[in-house]
């Protein structure tokens, strides 16, 4: 099985592993590359689904299978979508949907469900979560209710969560039962239910004997918009509740923003377990009083302390975040005061614009202006523009590399004039400079990133790789050796990398067969070949060509269409 990090395969091994019987042999996940030519793809799954219905299947058969066709089952559970983009896979929430139309799917599914063997169970529930086929829910509600193999438990009731099924009543009764809540992985799946049957089970729960129960309620209203019962039953839940869990039933004040805070909150910043969620309801709340009141906490002179500070930042109110930006222009925080742009996106909204560039104006903490201009990326206003500019002159290295970041894709004429005299200069220039180089088009710098190479370069890994990337994008006939020399050597991957791109802009036929073999010392990821497909594709020969083809029935999107591309145009 390939070692993917995808959460459902890791959640399915870890349940399954704490699950299975204790007579049972526990199977140890391979980490080797999977052989299955198949893997990963539609085909490939049905075949296994009609194998899985047809004989018996073990754990070692379910965790297999799991791991070959982990970007198709459940997708969308936490990171699976993240890893289908690095694999160059599409990702659809029902990514087996087509097999509902299967002529053999309906005898399958039922011949599964009901066999004795649980593995084969399991392949049923995961398999009809997949498909986004809701026509078995009431079969899959029972096994929620009365698996007595607890793994099979744990698959049948996240398969009904998957599929959204609005009996959130059960669903609430099955995740207190079953869900781990120091590591939640069902908990998201049962906020994303139909908001009114969540709201009515929130009400009927929230009086329960069980905390975990009383716990989960509450934070299922965080999600379920304000009306008055909603403020009602928080609020006394907020003063009733035992300390140690009255942070929750505040998260959902916050959350819903909440206002008339202040008599019942400010007793409660006393209690350092829930001053910091205190204060972020308060910073929430729509009320006069409230703001007046927090505002109030602030000291007349000196430093902001920091927990009032986040309190106004992570705030969802246009008039706390601008408070907070006041607060950090005025030099009102302390030196090591840290925060980050995209932890608010209010920052980058129109309406803070103004507020934003006053703020990087006026103050003089490096801190605040190495962070706060990525608030600023992507603007193409003439005023945003000329502020990051000003800014790849300051005296602060880190300052001119996140003002350089945030110019990404800018190509306005005063940035290009700029650019040369900017990289020439030893007290100007940073590695995010050359990105903006490459993307103005800006050949004629050779010499400067060849000294570079020689001097710099021997000191920073950093400039090493910025200057071969763009010697490697406007080649000269003379780094034909340097490119070549790279291949031959000890040097990483992304390294070696640069060097075929810049041998294939310069359509070096001569470099094939050791582009071939910087290719073959690659990790077995097709994924991995893209820069040398491109490669090939500008050298062409026949040798180039037989390459090229042998990536043809590649299951990665994204190499797939680049060799169709690359053999038409050939």
């Amino acid at each position: 099985m390939r070692n993917k990090f995808v959460t459902a395969v890791l959640l399915f091994c870890a349940t399954l592993s704490a699950y299975a019987h204790e007579d049972e042999q526990k199977v140890q996940v391979s980490g080797a590359e999977s052989k299955n030519p198949l893997s990963q793809t539609y085909q490939g799954y049905v075949e296994e689904f009609k194998r899985g219905a047809s004989s018996q299947i073990s754990e070692k058969d379910l965790r297999r299978i799991f791991g070959e066709y982990s970007g198709l089952v459940l997708t969308g559970q936490d990171n699976t979508e993240l890893v289908n983009a690095i694999e160059g896979r599409k990702t659809s929430y029902f990514a087996l949907k087509e097999l509902r139309k299967e002529p053999f799917y309906q005898s399958n599914i039922t011949a599964l469900l009901q066999s004795t063997n649980p593995y084969q169970r399991i392949l049923a529930y995961i398999t009809v979560a997949s498909a986004g086929d809701s026509s078995f829910n009431n079969e899959l509600m029972k096994a929620a209710k009365t698996e007595t193999f607890k793994a099979g438990k744990h698959w049948a009731g996240l398969a009904l969560l998957y599929l959204g099924d609005r009996r959130t009543s059960d669903l609430f009764d099955f995740l207190i039962e079953n869900e781990d809540f120091n590591d939640a992985h069902m908990m998201p799946f049962y906020m994303a239910l139909d908001k009114n049957s969540l709201r009515k089970t929130a009400y009927e729960k929230i009086q329960s004997k069980n905390p975990q129960a009383r716990i989960v309620a509450v934070q299922s209203l965080s999600v379920t918009g304000l009306n008055p019962s909603t403020e009602k039953v928080v609020k006394q839940a907020v003063k009733s509740w035992d300390p140690s869990n009255r942070g929750y039933a505040i998260y959902t004040l916050k959350a819903l923003g909440m206002g008339n805070l202040k008599e019942l909150l400010a007793p409660m910043l006393k209690d350092k377990a829930i001053r910091d969620i205190s204060l972020q309801a308060l910073a929430n709340s729509p009320t006069p009083a409230d703001q007046q009141y927090l505002s109030s906490l602030i000291p007349s002179k000196g430093q902001v302390p920091e927990d009032i500070l986040d309190a106004f930042f992570t705030s969802t109110s246009n008039d706390s975040v601008k408070k907070w930006l006041t607060l950090i222009r005025d030099h009102r925080i302390a030196p090591e005061y840290t925060f980050f742009v995209s932890d608010q996106p209010l920052l980058t909204s129109d309406n803070m614009l103004d507020t934003v560039k006053d703020t990087i104006r006026e103050t003089r903490n490096h801190k605040i202006l190495e962070e706060l201009p990525r608030a600023l990326e992507g603007r193409k206003d003439r005023d945003s523009v000329n502020l990051l500019i000003q800014l790849l002159s300051d005296s602060d290295s880190s300052v001119r590399y996140w003002a350089a970041h945030s110019l990404d894709g800018n190509t306005s004429e005063q940035l290009q004039q700029l650019l040369p005299n900017l990289i020439r200069d030893p007290k100007t220039r940073t590695v995010a400079l050359t990105d903006l180089a490459i993307q103005n088009k800006m050949d004629g710098l050779q010499e400067v990133y060849e000294s570079l190479l020689d001097s710099d370069t021997k000191k920073s890994t950093d400039w090493y790789r910025s200057s071969l990337e763009y010697l490697s994008e406007f080649p000269r006939k003379k780094d034909q050796s340097l490119f070549k020399s790279i291949l031959q050597s000890d040097k990483d991957a992304f390294i070696k990398r640069f060097a075929v791109a810049g041998l294939g802009r310069l359509r070096d036929e001569s470099s094939v067969e050791l582009i071939e073999s910087a290719l073959r010392k690659e990790p077995p990821n097709d994924l991995n070949a893209l820069t040398y497909l491109a490669a090939f594709g500008r050298i062409k020969g026949d040798k180039a060509k037989s390459i090229v083809e042998s990536y043809k029935n590649s299951k990665n999107d994204s190499v797939h269409n680049l060799v169709s591309r690359l053999l038409t145009h050939w």
